[in-house]
């Protein structure tokens, strides 16, 4: 038969034979994971432009209240894009159908990456408390190189322990790795000299000598080929490349804090007229501050990300990321991680005198829990490569730490479903999606045979 449509009803039809895709995000979104926090194009296990591919491991995803099993990876390729920036600096850039919480009054409301508009207000989510565990350092790391006959060997760690996750927090704010040395300097002697310990706790390497140089800082120098080795080894510590390792991304919570408490050391503690105002730490790398700023998030510690364009002694303009924790959430960074220093200890336990602090921003939903509503501030048009995931139970994972969906979840009121095609390539799961995209009606033009 036929199936007519007249009048103003031409105007409500789309073009929907690829209504699951292009409702995607770009390939560096940071997700929670049983494995830890990783970023989308991690989870890519080949697929290509185009391409839904199962996903045969065994990887949980975060979706907002539990973790679940994702069935498969979408490649959409290159995509127009939106990029959504928050009030704090939060940011998801997504295809324009992709799905978005907002927050009305204390609601979730699902809204299109193209509906978003300046002012509404993104619901971010916080305290998650996913974390990996894995404590097994990579098995490379501890290959044998070539040295001088002469040169000593040290003991190598081959799992995490608070010490190591110390010291690689130590390598990523202030140290240096040679080709037969490493290097960490701090102003404040009682950090260089708990460095110090930590080198000796873990590779039995011990020197005196801390010398306090002009600049002003006391520094510590590991004169060793082999331990040099074994450091450059490590991604994330090398200069000009800092960000946090993977194995510390993979790692349960103690061990993030052990790494976040030495990180921080590279901070300050800010005090304005004898009250405590805010902590900051800086770095020319984004995606070390990113990194840190969805580790916080988890453990329900909410920042602010700013760029500052600073210049060089030679003239050369460069960028530099700033992060802020402020008032309420220097509380609970008190409480749950802290610094090294009795010094920035004792300014951070100013925070924790009653100035009348509140948790501001913050609802409890039902379903989801602890939300940060933050207001967006841009929205800027852009093309990237993007990805999904197709979460099969509840469509939707937490994404840069905004709630948001995947491909699977979208809907039409009217749906014409056709399937033209051989009955040998009708699918179950084609015939699922293309029945589920319709809210109101949906007609199927099929033929007896592959209908059956």
């Amino acid at each position: 038969g036929e199936v007519v449509v007249e009048g103003k009803a031409l105007n409500n039809i789309q073009l929907g034979y690829a209504m699951t895709v292009h409702k995607c995000i770009t390939d560096d979104t940071w997700i929670y994971t049983d494995k830890g926090l990783k970023q989308m194009h991690e989870l890519n296990n080949g697929a290509e432009v185009g391409e839904f591919r199962g996903i045969t491991n065994d990887i949980m995803v975060y979706n907002g209240s539990e973790l679940e099993r994702p069935k498969s990876f979408y490649n959409a390729g290159v995509s127009p894009i939106k990029k959504i920036v928050t009030n704090k600096g939060y940011q998801i850039n997504a295809t324009e159908e992709h799905g978005i919480d907002i927050v009305r009054g204390d609601e979730l409301v699902r809204v299109r990456a193209d509906e978003l508009r300046v002012g509404d207000r993104l619901a971010i989510s916080m305290e998650n408390n996913v974390f990996g565990d894995n404590t097994k350092l990579p098995e490379e790391w501890n290959k044998q190189s070539k040295l001088d006959i002469r040169s000593k060997r040290y003991n190598k760690p081959t799992e995490m322990t608070k010490d190591f996750a110390r010291f690689l927090g130590y390598m990523v704010a202030d140290g240096t790795v040679a080709r037969k040395t490493i290097k960490f300097s701090k102003r404040n002697r009682e950090v260089s000299e708990d460095f110090r310990r930590v080198v000796f706790d873990i590779f039995g390497y011990h020197k005196e000598h801390l010398p306090f140089r002009k600049s002003g800082d006391h520094m510590y120098e590991v004169g060793s080929a082999d331990i040099a080795n074994f450091c450059r080894n490590i991604e994330g510590i090398h200069p000009h490349n800092k960000f946090v390792p993977q194995c510390v991304l993979e790692a349960p919570e103690e061990f993030q804090r052990e790494f976040l408490k030495a990180v921080f050391e590279d901070g300050t503690v800010n005090v304005k007229n004898d009250r405590f105002d805010h902590i900051e730490m800086s770095a020319k790398d984004e995606l070390l501050i990113d990194q840190i700023r969805m580790m916080l998030l988890n453990m329900g510690i909410i920042s602010t990300k700013k760029l500052r364009m600073r210049k060089h002694k030679d003239g050369k303009v460069f960028p530099q990321y700033h992060l802020y924790i402020y008032k309420f959430d220097s509380v609970v960074y008190e409480r749950k991680i802290g610094f090294i220093s009795h010094e920035k200890n004792d300014r951070l336990s100013m925070c924790c005198v009653d100035y009348g602090y509140k948790q501001s921003g913050v609802i409890v939903n039902k379903e989801y829990g602890k939300l940060f509503v933050d207001e967006i501030t841009s929205i800027d048009d852009g093309v990237e490569n993007t990805y999904c995931l197709e979460m099969p139970l509840t469509h939707k994972f937490i994404q840069n730490g905004i709630h948001a969906y995947n491909c699977q979840g979208s809907t039409i009121k009217c749906v014409i479903f056709a399937l033209p095609y051989h009955y040998l390539l009708n699918t179950k799961e084609l015939v699922y999606t293309g029945m589920t995209r319709a809210s109101e009606m949906q007609y199927i033009i099929t033929s007896p045979r592959s209908f059956k």
